[in-house]
């Protein structure tokens, strides 16, 4: 019986992204909207090998950035609007979100 404290690891298929489910890692996005085309991602946990994969609406891959250390500074070109992130250590997606763009100057 599942509960909503349920901590563990969902595998789909040896050839998808695997989904951790689990409070292993702390993961932060902000500013929230985005202003100046720089954001920081904040990471807690013992995260190796971990980018943001960014998203637009349709779900096409716009921008890929590597997570270095606890924060990282990511610049980005995208224009104003709304898009969508995943934090990925290794194969495995670890949050998943949605952000703002406000690139009006």
């Amino acid at each position: 019986m599942a509960s909503m404290g349920m901590k563990g690891m969902i595998t789909v298929s040896a050839n998808s992204i695997n989904q951790i489910v689990a409070t292993a890692y702390s993961i932060d996005l902000y500013p929230n909207p985005v202003t100046n085309g720089e954001f920081t991602v904040k990471t807690e946990g013992n995260i190796q090998q971990g980018k943001i994969m960014l998203y637009n609406e349709e779900g096409k891959l716009l921008e890929t950035h590597n997570l270095e250390g606890a924060s990282t500074s990511v610049k980005t070109k995208l224009p104003s609007g709304v898009y969508f992130y995943t934090v990925m250590v290794g194969t495995n997606a670890v949050k998943k979100g949605k952000f703002l763009v406000n690139s009006a100057k």
